[in-house]
Order: C-alpha cells, then sequence, then structure tokens
C-alpha cells in the first residue's frame, strides 16, 4: 500500500477535502472503499466538495456527483493529474493550481 495523503482546505466559508489516490485505476471506476471514504470525509470536515485524486494515463476528470444525506448535497469527483511536463517534473506552483482548480469545475 502507498502513501496517503489527506489535503483540507478552508476557503472563506467554505471545506474542500481532497485524497491523494497513487494508484491506477481504470475507466473512472473507483473502488468502494474510496467512495465511502470520500462521503465520511464530507461529514467529519462538514466539506462541501470532495476530490478523489489519482495519478493521469489516459483518464479524464469526473464531474461532481453528489452525496445526499440528512438533506444535505455534498460533492464528491474524480480527478487525475499528471505530475509531468512532457520531460521534467511540473512546477509545484502550476500544480498545485491545476489541482485547485479542479474544486471549481
Amino acid at each position: 500500500m502507498g502513501e496517503l495523503t489527506t489535503i483540507v482546505l478552508k476557503i472563506n466559508s467554505e471545506t474542500f477535502v481532497i485524497d491523494t489516490k497513487w494508484k491506477i485505476i481504470e475507466a473512472n471506476n473507483p473502488s468502494d472503499n474510496d467512495l465511502k471514504q470520500m462521503f465520511v470525509y464530507n461529514l467529519h470536515w462538514q466539506a462541501e466538495k470532495t476530490l478523489l485524486l489519482y495519478p493521469k494515463t489516459n483518464q479524464m476528470d469526473s464531474e461532481f456527483g453528489t452525496f445526499h444525506y440528512n438533506n444535505l448535497g455534498k460533492k464528491c469527483k474524480l480527478g487525475f493529474v499528471d505530475i509531468t511536463n512532457e520531460q521534467t517534473i511540473k512546477n509545484s506552483q502550476v500544480l498545485a493550481n491545476e489541482i485547485f482548480a479542479k474544486m471549481y469545475y
């Protein structure tokens, strides 16, 4: 099992959770355990949106889906990131901006 990183961002009155999953998934199909984990993160941190972030191979980001619990609509989506820029590693600020943008689009 690889390293796990969970990032909690509080921006103004909104809370976002990004959970990195350093494994390759196929067909934009996360495991049930990954989805359950994001549901719990939504509840625990009272997050408006959560993002499962995977390394990119050929996948595209999903749209936000909605968890419904106690009349609350919490959102989650899959995001994929390529840390390389042709033959080099991307600048960390560029990479951070790409990841942050996934929370809004």
